[in-house]
């Protein structure tokens, strides 16, 4: 024992002083070695582990000598007790102790090597290819960091497993939208084959731990639900994993119940010219004109308006499912159970397709997938049909989605009341998850493979001219329309994308404007509809939303409204944007001044403050949107003069912009809209006297810095400096 007490001794000295700890193999074991008890050597040697650093492998070392120490006690144990009286209590407690010990020990050593494993794994992965070294290792670094937070409360490999897999998805999808982080598709599959290759590892060290089912669990989970209510683990959490799959593989699949619009048509070409009275002129639109709104109370803020959020949300969630599903082994694994339910939903979702032709396609499509395809082929058929299948759901729905609302609910036997649930339509949102995951995740390749044999776009029922591209505007639209509570003129996503927007539109101001609805998502997905078509057939409704935008107090849609006004002027033919900018131009001005005003006074404001706090991205993000559509139409009547003033006003932020960072990005922005003006000396001369100004002008034009000596005296002129500018720009506008 003496030389016991020195070692734990060593091993507080050196954790006071922030020494070298004992080695385990040199120090640790032969001390332990020196005891005769094995229950004192499991008790020292577990103590000793605790003292090393988490995550290391002196740990894990100890814990293995541990272990076999317990095992040996727990054996000793149950020996004393099968030779001595039956009913004696001291030797039953010694025995539940010893294997309780045994326990735990085992339990710390194989959840220390799990996370080892993992993280060797991703070591491995972290150097990548050149170019990649920063994204990644951010990522990783910051995954890591999340796995040793988690330590003690990931327990169980599976878990893990799912630990790895929503928390990696989440990192990785916001480094993607991270426009700072640049994050690009390389990155992205670098990543997800890392951190799917890591729980393949620790599948394969756990017979009972399916890495695909769970995939497809959380995949489930998020293109149902959405990732609001899952981002964390403690919500993944909440239902044991291993308990999902289970009740999974015996659970009936749902029936989805299709509205009772299925075979109903809104016809809204009907309404003629009734509606044209309504916009601009009603009482609706003079109700709505006097009101001041606080949906969107900072004009500065990353997805301010609700619009941007839900965006974002469902751009978020599609590159998570994309991530989960990407090189996800077993993914599509099914019992035979479940496979003759996937067969019996596939006829019922799959729309009205001669009966030979359809089996040939499938068969064709079995056969290439089997026989010519690799395994990684494979999969992405197997993705793209499942997915597709969830977009364009009719009666009978999908089995791939049909059992995730039980996996969500409670254990035990199901309620009527969750049966009722079950039965729900699957909704637009899920529908338009899907098909963001699909677009991200597949080729298109095989998306027009797989709809080419499933004939989704097929002409039935009198439709025609459908497209992909047509149903992701539909889907998105319903979804939008879905969200806001407002009524869907079809079920049917086919239907839907091959309606009349505009007259979808006029409908949805003349009912719903003056509702409860959020005003500023309403009005640009009025705006959307109406410049959906080349040819905008009601400038009418152009004008009086963007005019309802202006009187409201919604910024960031202002500035996505008039982004719109500038995406139709690129992709239209100049003769048709003349002609609906002659009806809008007042209101446009107006709409952009607003904005502008809007990002500006908030800017001045936080720079004025006695604590100055300016996020400075999403500051710089959003005079930048303002200024390239200031800039696209300086060519238009009072565009110039607007773009001076825009500019003036970039002039007087500069001095009293206390962030460098931000002083140097506007300085920047500046440069950018004085470089679209034809006379621009005097600007130059202005912006080249602020210190930003004179950082961005030498990082624009380097050649200035080398001036010769006899034009030194001259060159020390602002004026001079803004005359070569201006000739520099002429050739290189």
């Amino acid at each position: 024992f003496i030389h016991a007490r020195s070692l734990v001794y060593r091993f507080k000295i050196a954790s006071s002083q922030k020494g070298a700890v004992p080695s385990v193999e040199s120090d640790v074991l032969p001390v332990v070695n020196r005891l005769h008890s094995a229950r004192d050597k499991t008790d020292l040697a577990e103590w000793c582990a605790n003292q090393y650093r988490d995550n290391s492998k002196e740990k894990l070392t100890c814990l293995e000598h541990s272990l076999a120490f317990a095992l040996q006690a727990s054996s000793e144990a149950e020996q004393r007790r099968a030779r001595g009286v039956r009913n004696d209590k001291k030797l039953a407690e010694e025995e539940h102790e010893a294997l309780d010990t045994v326990k735990r020990i085992s339990e710390n050593k194989s959840v220390l090597h799990d996370k080892l494993v993992i993280d060797r794994q991703l070591c491995v992965q972290d150097l990548g290819s050149p170019g990649q070294v920063s994204v990644v290792y951010q990522v990783m670094h910051d995954l890591k960091n999340r796995m040793q937070s988690k330590c003690n409360e990931e327990r169980s490999p599976e878990n893990l497993v799912q630990f790895l897999l929503s928390e990696a998805s989440l990192l990785v999808a916001e480094a993607s939208l991270n426009e700072k982080l640049a994050c690009s598709v390389s990155h992205f599959r670098h990543l997800a084959s890392a951190v799917h290759e890591g729980c393949k590892v620790l599948a394969d060290q756990h017979s009972h731990v399916h890495a695909g089912h769970i995939a497809r669990n959380l995949a489930r989970r998020w293109l149902v639900h959405g990732d609001e209510k899952m981002s964390a683990a403690k919500s993944d959490k909440a239902s044991s994993i291993n308990e999902d799959i289970k009740r999974n593989k015996g659970d009936v699949s749902l029936s989805i119940v299709e509205d009772d619009t299925m075979e109903f048509v809104m016809d809204l070409n009907s309404l003629g010219e009734v509606l044209q009275d309504d916009v601009g002129s009603s009482s609706h639109f003079k109700a709505v004109d006097q009101i001041t709104t606080s949906e969107e109370s900072s004009s500065l803020k990353v997805n301010g308006s609700s619009r941007e959020a839900s965006e974002y949300a469902c751009r978020r969630v599609a590159l998570r499912i994309a991530f989960a599903m990407s090189f996800a082994e077993e993914f599509h694994s099914l019992e035979q159970g479940d496979v003759d339910k996937e067969n019996a939903n596939s006829s019922l979702n799959t729309r009205a397709v001669p009966k030979s032709s359809k089996t040939s396609k499938s068969s064709l499509l079995s056969q290439i997938a089997t026989s010519k395809q690799t395994g990684q082929n494979k999969n992405v058929l197997e993705h793209t049909k499942e997915l597709l299948r969830v977009v364009f759901a009719q009666s009978g729905g999908s089995s791939w989605v049909s059992s995730t609302k039980s996996l969500l609910g409670s254990s035990g036997e199901p309620s009527l009341s969750q049966e009722e649930e079950t039965r729900n339509t699957i909704t637009f949102a899920m529908r338009y998850r899907a098909l963001r995951t699909v677009s991200i995740l597949c080729p298109q390749e095989a998306l027009d493979r797989v709809i080419r044999e499933e004939g989704y776009l097929s002409n039935t029922s009198g439709r025609t001219g459908c497209t992909l591209k047509k149903c992701a505007f539909g889907s998105f639209v319903a979804k939008e329309i879905e969200e806001m509570g407002l009524p869907l003129p079809h079920s049917d996503l086919s239907q839907l994308s091959t309606m009349h927007f505009p007259s979808y539109a006029r409908a949805l101001w003349r009912h719903h404007i003056s509702g409860d609805t959020p005003k500023g998502r309403l009005l640009l997905l009025l705006l959307e509809m109406t410049l959906k078509e080349d040819t905008v057939s009601d400038k009418a409704l152009v004008v009086s939303t963007m005019d309802t935008m202006s009187n409201l107090d919604l910024p960031r849609s202002l500035i996505i409204g008039c982004e719109q006004i500038d995406a139709f002027r690129r992709r239209s033919v100049p003769t048709e944007f003349e002609a609906l900018f002659h009806e809008i131009n007042e209101v446009f001005s107006k709409a952009i001044t607003n904005a502008a005003r809007s990002v500006f006074g908030e800017i001045h404001e936080k720079c004025s403050s006695a604590d100055p706090c300016v996020d400075v991205v999403p500051t710089l993000l959003a005079v930048q949107r303002v200024g390239t559509v200031v800039e696209h139409f300086v060519d238009v009547k009072g565009g110039e003069e607007r773009l001076r003033q825009f500019i003036q006003v970039l002039m007087k932020i500069l001095p009293n912009a206390k962030n460098e960072e931000l002083c140097d990005g506007l300085a920047v922005i500046a440069l950018s809209a004085i470089s679209r003006l034809q006379d621009r000396k005097q600007l130059f001369l202005q912006l080249s006297r602020f210190q930003c100004g004179q950082k961005a002008l030498q990082v624009r034009f380097p050649r200035l810095e080398s001036v010769q000596e006899d034009d030194k005296e001259e060159s020390k002129s602002l004026l001079f400096l803004a005359k070569r500018l201006d000739f520099s720009f002429m050739y290189r506008s």
